[in-house]
């Protein structure tokens, strides 16, 4: 009978297949991670470095241009003017770009020619510009690790809101201060900054202006479009837009609080102070998103941003759309509740920014319905401010001559209202609310962007009791 035989095994070879340890293959891998954290590590510090400078020379050119202006207050207002006329520059980035002839375009894209206020330049009323004490060369300077050029604009201003005692289209006078940077911290930024000031000559004012306060001087309150709902209580706090997202519906009051779809929700506010820019030395920022990307409302391609409505089941302006989706036919913002009897004197400029979707070439016409929201408790009458010119309740408007929608690019359209004076109440809200009318758009094609520090569309309203901004 045969036994079973133990092997014996190799002692030297189980010490070597037990030897713990790494191959050659685990280092390389191990070095390869240990290179890839290190990058990334470093590519994290970069971009702080990067952006605490970016934010360091924002703030050196805007003091640097907030100073220039405070020098040029102290220059009498007849000498307030260029010595010559500034060169022209066919780089975008120099703000010289915006120099065309005897023009200067206050719009950093090219847009928004006045005429320059130059020695040598023509007068309202006959005689030349004289004295004119302010060189528009750039001037070097250096500060710390920040250098760059500061350039000088002084251009005409026709004041609107000034009929009686400002005739002509030189009522005052627009002081523009750029400081251009030698070297962005981030490619692709736009490599300057900019203050516009208002300059008035004191004597014509101390003699033809009236005080503010009710029965005083006219002067314009401006109110921004934004894309936040309005608070119950107290001041709106403007939120951050950071995506695309539902269309707000703002058929309800501000007690209704932010709903979307059919559930009725408050309006989004006015708000008296523009939309800030974090970004102002990247023209590329901040971005554009959709204020409306329900399934209703988007296009193929989706290319739309900003709000898109519908038009109205029938032809005309209503204030109380019928039919689906009502709250897609019509938007509406108001103010904060008032603090103070806010009196309007009977003019109005709305201000928007549009174009057609996928760049379509269409008709279209839109209504604006300005009105006065009184509410006591849950009840909320809003009272519509009548067309001087027609007696609607509504405001139109469409292209001159019948000419087809702004395509292309987000154009600023601009409407005038005349109303009969009206003052409100403490604790009223002023509103405005915009539609599409079915009888000269020939399909849901529109979008209108607001609430974007390049395309603020906003509502100007004649006062004499100003709020403020």
């Amino acid at each position: 009978m045969k036994t079973a035989t133990n092997k014996r095994r190799n002692p030297r070879l189980t010490r070597v297949r037990d030897e713990s340890g790494m191959t050659v293959f685990e280092v390389l891998v191990a070095a390869i991670i240990l290179v890839i954290g290190a990058l990334a590590t470093f590519q994290i510090f970069d971009a702080a470095a990067r952006n605490k400078y970016r934010t360091e020379q924002r703030q050196v050119g805007l003091d640097r241009a907030q100073r220039e202006i405070e020098k040029l207050r102290d220059i009498p207002y007849a000498q307030l003017a260029l010595s010559t006329y500034p060169s022209s520059s066919s780089n975008v980035k120099d703000p010289r770009y915006r120099v065309h002839g005897t023009d200067f375009a206050l719009n950093a894209n090219g847009s928004g020619d006045e005429a320059m206020v130059v020695n040598g330049g023509s007068l309202y009323g006959g005689g030349l510009v004289v004295g004119g004490t302010v060189d528009p060369a750039p001037q070097h300077f250096v500060s710390g690790d920040v250098s760059g050029d500061v350039f000088r604009f002084i251009v005409w201003i026709d004041d609107p809101n000034c009929f009686a005692t400002c005739p002509g289209s030189q009522d005052l006078k627009r002081v523009v201060v750029v400081v251009k940077l030698d070297a962005p911290a981030q490619t692709g930024q736009r490599s300057y900054v900019e203050t516009q000031s208002d300059f008035v000559d004191p004597k014509e004012t101390a003699l033809s202006d009236l005080p503010a306060g009710p029965n005083g001087a006219v002067t314009a309150q401006q109110f921004y479009l934004s894309d936040t709902v309005c608070p119950v209580a107290g001041a709106t706090n403007r939120a951050n837009i950071t995506a695309d997202h539902l269309l707000h519906n703002t058929m309800g009051s501000c007690l209704s609080g932010l709903h979307t779809g059919t559930t009725t929700g408050a309006p989004d506010a006015l708000l008296t102070s523009s939309p800030p820019d974090p970004f102002p030395l990247d023209t590329t920022l901040p971005a554009s998103f959709d204020y409306a990307n329900d399934a209703i409302l988007e296009p193929s391609p989706n290319t739309d941003k900003g709000l898109q409505l519908l038009r109205q089941d029938s032809n005309g302006c209503s204030y109380s759309p019928a039919g689906a989706n009502p709250q897609a036919k019509i938007h509406r913002w108001v103010t904060d509740a008032l603090p103070l009897a806010f009196s309007m004197s009977g003019n109005a400029t709305f201000e928007f920014y549009t174009q057609t979707i996928n760049d379509a070439v269409m008709d279209g016409k839109v209504c604006v319905y300005l009105f006065v929201r009184n509410q006591v408790g849950p009840v909320v009458t809003d009272t519509r401010l009548l067309d001087s010119g027609t007696g609607n309740a509504y405001f139109t408007y469409s292209p001159v001559g019948g000419g087809n929608w702004p395509s292309g690019a987000w154009t600023k359209v601009r409407l005038n209202m005349q109303f009969p004076p009206t003052t409100t109440l403490i604790g009223q809200r002023v509103g405005v609310a915009l539609s599409v009318d079915r009888s000269e758009t020939a399909t849901d094609g529109l979008q209108f962007l607001y609430d974007h520090p390049d395309d603020p569309s906003r509502l100007e309203v004649d006062t004499t009791t100003p709020l403020g901004g």
